[in-house]
């Protein structure tokens, strides 16, 4: 049942992701189409083409993180644990307890 609803919640976040990639591999066609037109030169049709599929990979990624609520919550503590302050303590995570609620879940 858990590994089910992961499947699920992971498919309902990916969709947003998948359709701006969708989008943007479509959009990275017009630089190719102005140069075969002559309307842009070869250097600046390989700009615009590389800078677009770059993009794509940047924004895709920040929407599957910003969608899925597992992988927001890994990249927080990723990224802001350095901002946080010294004086916080760390909470120690008990392993063994978190085991057997995962497999209680099943």
């Amino acid at each position: 049942r858990f590994q089910v609803k992961e499947v699920l919640d992971f498919s309902l976040a990916i969709l947003p992701s998948v359709i701006l990639s969708a989008i943007m591999h479509t959009l990275s066609l017009v630089p190719t189409l102005l140069m075969i037109n002559g309307v842009i030169s070869y250097a600046v049709c390989s700009v615009l083409y590389y800078s677009i599929h770059s993009l794509n990979c940047i924004v895709t990624k920040l929407t599957l993180i910003i969608c899925h609520k597992g992988m927001r919550q890994r990249f927080q503590l990723l990224i802001f644990r350095k901002v946080r302050n010294s004086k916080t303590k760390r909470i120690k995570i008990d392993v063994e307890r978190e085991g057997n609620q995962y497999f209680e879940k099943m």
